[in-house]
């Protein structure tokens, strides 16, 4: 497994372990916002890149100056926590 797939997945735990009332099921609104919690807990774990995710660029043949430095994808990653 990835260091980002186990951190993503503790993240998920840790969140319904501190918030017992979160369900899955019942009323469509309720459980709509419990995936959007779960979601940005999700998105917000992925925030700081792995050192595995810098390791895939250069498999792909490109360069470091072809992906975003730490400030961009964090940036990226504020911006879909809007």
């Amino acid at each position: 497994m990835s260091k980002m797939l186990d951190r993503v997945a503790e993240t998920l735990m840790r969140t319904i372990h501190r918030n017992p009332e979160l369900t899955l099921f019942g009323q469509a609104e309720d459980i709509k916002e419990n995936w959007r919690i779960l979601a940005r807990s999700a998105i917000e774990a992925m925030r700081e890149p792995t050192g595995e995710m810098y390791n895939a660029i250069y498999r792909t043949g490109a360069n470091a100056g072809q992906f975003p430095n730490r400030d961009i994808w964090q940036a990226m990653i504020d911006e879909a926590l809007k």
